[in-house]
């Protein structure tokens, strides 16, 4: 992020004072409450007044907006929370994203829906470098693929997108090349998403409703959006999803499923390819 302030050449500050230093102390707290942790943490570092703004509640509140215990200040209790919540523990649906700070829901591929998952003629449980959980699901062989479920929960208002986080290790146009790979995404308030993509880029040109695909940082691993549902108010929400394809009577291959997760669609991260 870059700051452009404008001076008085009558100011009697010291030419080497750095402008930023001179805005008044409540535009520099406008300026950190769009910020995410990790930037008040380089903050801190500069000087001792950007310290003192670091540390103080008043920033901190951005992301930790509920009072803490007595005897913790709130970026006390946001490294508390994120100490425990990017463990990564498989039985905790709630995760903090260490980089963003921001919070997102996941599920493993063990609690996914995975037709034939059990079945070693067709799919195998291993554990993959970078992976978020101890094993994924790798796809050898099968015709039906088919990995759904659904999940509920509180959700505080915003948007949010819902992602199979994946990756291919073969080349997609020997084995997906005839039909699309098809997502479905319902949630009780009655906002559905229906979208495909074939996992050969050179197919994709002609759909419309095209899935997005991103590459993460952790690359291979990548993360297919099924959609965005919205949230108004503070409420309850069940979801159902679902990635597919049955239709192209071709023996299907190589793809590893590691997670669903649900996080605020502000929060995305990746290059996307093909998509619009």
């Amino acid at each position: 992020m870059a700051f452009f302030v404008a001076t008085s050449s009558t100011s009697s500050c010291s030419p080497s004072t750095p402008e930023l230093l001179l805005l008044p102390r409540d535009c520099l707290m406008r300026i950190m409450s769009l910020l995410r942790a990790s930037d008040f943490c380089r903050m801190a570092r500069v000087c001792r007044r950007f310290r003192n703004l670091a540390d103080s509640d008043e920033v901190w509140a951005t992301l930790v907006p509920s009072d803490p215990a007595p005897f913790l200040s709130r970026k006390d209790l946001f490294f508390r929370e994120l100490a425990g919540m990017t463990r990564k523990d498989p039985s905790q649906p709630y995760w903090l994203d260490p980089e963003t700070g921001e919070g997102f829901f996941v599920k493993s591929a063990r609690q996914l829906h995975i037709v034939w998952g059990d079945d070693m003629r067709y799919w195998h449980w291993a554990s993959q470098p970078d992976s978020w959980f101890p094993e994924s699901a790798v796809l050898d062989r099968v015709c039906w693929f088919e990995v759904a479920g659904e999940f509920e929960s509180m959700f505080l208002p915003g948007t949010y997108t819902v992602s199979f986080r994946v990756k291919l290790r073969v080349d997609p146009g020997r084995s997906w090349s005839r039909a699309p790979v098809k997502f479905y995404l319902s949630a009780n308030n009655g906002q559905n998403v229906e979208v495909q993509r074939f996992f050969d880029d050179r197919k994709n040109g002609e759909i419309t409703n095209l899935a997005r695909l991103r590459r993460l940082p952790s690359y291979p691993w990548m993360e297919l959006d099924i959609g965005e549902f919205v949230v108004d108010k503070e409420m309850h929400v069940a979801l159902k999803y679902q990635m597919m394809e049955i239709e192209g009577g071709q023996w299907k291959s190589g793809i590893i499923v590691d997670c669903l997760k649900i996080q605020p669609s502000s929060a995305i991260r990746g290059v996307a390819e093909g998509a619009t």
